[in-house]
């Protein structure tokens, strides 16, 4: 039997758009220090913060011009319980940090999550300082990131000339993911997707885990575009892939994402 490892905070608790999910930091540190804490150290599992999502932040009074200002919170208030008597909440038992980015362009990634100097990284210094004596920036240079949902479905969000972009396709995200993607220009405006988001992925130090999101989704909707599969099974009688559905796992050809090309030659099989 596999043994877990790892114990996973809440699932984007910054989401004021669903019950289930929405708590305020001060919340979440509530439940953090009495349930979730406890039950890891119990059952010697390391923990994963949170998952904090870049598209949620617009839904906030703090908004978007410092990253993970969720989190950032979240530590303050443990932090502030560090020494409670019966449930202290303890920063140093966090390995690792959860978020969640659905955009495909390498620079996207590599502006935000390059170790020490993106954009993440430098907004959660600033925010955190000398917060209670500690010494933060140590702390949060030495947690990887886990990337635990990712697509290209918000690529056109924040770029000026991508408003009229159009819905992309299982074989465009497929270009887009592997680099492939030719520029998209709007007016005098252009933005490229480079090597795309896998590439910087693999690349990026501070990065350690990913997984694209979805594996299944109805409709025609970019949630479905970027699923797995759309299908009740993968391929057909023949045992050929079918034409929707993710290309990496559809068997979109390896070199131009066309379709037609056996499963084994997809993309990301071959990382």
């Amino acid at each position: 039997k596999a043994k877990p490892r790892y114990l996973m905070g809440f699932n984007e608790p910054e989401d004021s758009r669903a019950k289930h999910k929405n708590m305020s930091p001060h919340e979440a540190v509530e439940y953090w220090r009495r349930f979730v804490q406890p039950a890891a150290v119990e059952l010697d599992l390391a923990l994963v913060s949170p998952t904090v999502s870049e598209g949620l932040c617009k839904q906030h009074e703090y908004g978007c011009q410092l990253k993970g200002t969720w989190y950032a919170n979240f530590l303050k208030a443990c932090w502030d319980q560090r020494e409670d008597q019966e449930f202290p909440c303890d920063v140093e038992k966090i390995a690792a940090v959860s978020v969640h980015l659905h955009q495909c362009m390498e620079d996207t990634w590599t502006r935000l999550f390059s170790q020490g100097t993106g954009q993440f990284f430098r907004d959660m210094k600033q925010q955190m300082q000398a917060y209670g004596g500690k010494d933060w920036d140590a702390f949060i240079d030495s947690r990887k990131i886990w990337v635990t949902e990712f697509s290209c479905n918000d690529d056109s969000l924040g770029y000026g000339a991508l408003d009229s972009m159009p819905l992309a396709s299982s074989a465009d995200m497929c270009r887009q993911l592997t680099g492939q993607a030719e520029t998209w220009k709007a007016g005098k405006k252009s933005q490229s997707w480079g090597k795309g988001a896998v590439h910087a992925l693999e690349d990026l130090e501070s990065i350690t885990r990913y997984a694209w999101r979805n594996t299944w989704a109805p409709g025609k909707s970019s949630a479905g575009a970027s699923a797995m599969l759309s299908h009740d099974r993968l391929v057909d009688d023949a045992g050929r892939p079918f034409s929707h559905g993710l290309a990496m796992l559809q068997g979109l050809d390896q070199v131009n994402c066309s379709q037609g090309a056996h499963a084994a030659s997809a993309p990301l099989l071959q990382l």
